[in-house]
């Protein structure tokens, strides 16, 4: 007897996904346990196993297809078996972006009426603006004679559609913009000991057949115990209230083909050195393979972001929402200072949210972090 497939709940808070691609095509044998079909879920894009044994006999929802939550997205049953045209049926699902349901919503209007300009019809928050624009009452004016118009020649373009992954991080990063005050508070710290350490840090891995801690690795571990000190800054803040962590999860913004995703160190305090370089390691690889979890993305109370690879010195990062801080990294360099003496250092950039944290208190935070740069033995060890 034939069974729906359902869309799964990939994480706590998914709604919704999104058909990238199917791994088998109508009449194909599955096996239970099979990945079959890819999913598009917030950020992250997973391979999503059969639940039964049988045959694909009929794929409801296309590649490209936003599905809610436990609705039919394909019919496994056995060879030769007949769907009958209502068993298969599934609502109708209108394909739109949370934001333009979100206006929707709160403009009473029914997305059934509104035309979708977006992907394969989906609907996007202009759609809803033009649709408001189009229904409001408008004022009969005066005809005017037009002025004679000049042709004008466009240059060259084209346009793309971006991928679901930009789509959440564009809406992301304008909600972040939107809502959070930023101020970015910039500090040069003496990291001269770091290098030296970290040459002995490779030699111990390389002795122990252990990971070898990168600079992230040990401003993360450095970052998570300073940050015990100023817990408003291992926060959330909603816009009513604040939550502060006692664990810090530090989230390490790491650079995808398609933007940037943040997979998070839980209890980062708690992890040595090589503890902290032997997760990131994994995290990081599987983030840039598309396999990271989605559980593996979230809650995240801090975030680092070290651009220093790029050659970048200051740059000023965006807060990872609902987050209250997030500490840009940039390269470490050699400095000559009076006396012919040369020196590593690196610039901080640290963005808080104001509504929540003051300057004083963040500029402290980067004080002691510096400190702790610059003589690190009793935190590495």
């Amino acid at each position: 007897m034939s069974k729906e497939f359902v869309m799964p709940k990939l994480g706590m808070t998914m709604e919704e996904g999104t058909i990238t691609k199917w791994l088998k095509k109508e009449g194909d044998k599955v096996e239970k346990g099979e990945p079959i079909v890819e999913i598009m879920t917030d950020k992250v894009n997973m391979e999503v196993e059969s639940p039964y044994d049988g045959i694909l006999l009929k794929i409801v929802a296309k590649e490209g297809d936003v599905v809610p939550i436990l609705q039919p997205i394909a019919i496994i049953g056995e060879e030769g078996e007949e769907i009958k045209t209502e068993e298969p049926k599934v609502e109708e699902v209108i394909k739109a972006s949370p934001a333009a349901k979100r206006l929707a919503r709160e403009a009473g209007i029914d997305l059934s009426l509104v035309k979708g300009t977006g992907p394969d019809g989906r609907i996007v928050e202009k759609d809803v603006l033009a649709y408001i624009e189009a229904h409001k009452k408008v004022e009969p004016t005066p005809q005017v004679t037009p002025e004679p118009t000049v042709q004008t020649i466009q240059p060259a373009f084209r346009e793309e559609t971006i991928s679901p992954i930009r789509r959440e991080i564009a809406g992301r990063l304008s909600k972040s913009y939107r809502e959070a005050v930023h101020i970015t508070l910039e500090f040069t710290a003496d990291v001269t000991s770091i290098v030296k350490i970290r040459e002995k840090l490779k030699e111990k891995a390389s002795a122990n057949n252990l990971p070898v801690p990168t600079f992230n690795d040990i401003f993360i571990r450095l970052v998570s115990l300073v940050l015990k000190d100023y817990p408003n800054l291992n926060a959330h803040f909603d816009g009513e209230k604040l939550t502060i962590f006692d664990a810090v999860n530090m989230g390490v913004a790491v650079a995808v083909k398609e933007g940037l995703l943040v997979p998070v160190v839980k209890e980062a305090e708690k992890k040595n050195i090589f503890e902290i370089a032997k997760i990131t390691n994994d995290l990081i690889a599987r983030t840039r393979e598309g396999k990271v979890l989605p559980e593996e993305l979230s809650g995240g109370t801090f975030t680092i972001t070290n651009l220093g690879m790029f050659g970048i010195d200051f740059f000023t990062p965006i807060i990872n929402p609902p987050q209250v801080a997030i500490l840009g990294i940039g390269r470490i360099r050699e400095t000559l200072k009076p006396g012919n003496v040369v020196v590593n250092e690196v610039t901080l950039s640290l963005s808080v949210d104001h509504r929540v944290v003051d300057g004083a208190p963040a500029s402290m935070f980067l004080r002691d972090l510096g400190e702790a740069l610059k003589d690190p033995v009793l935190y590495l060890f």
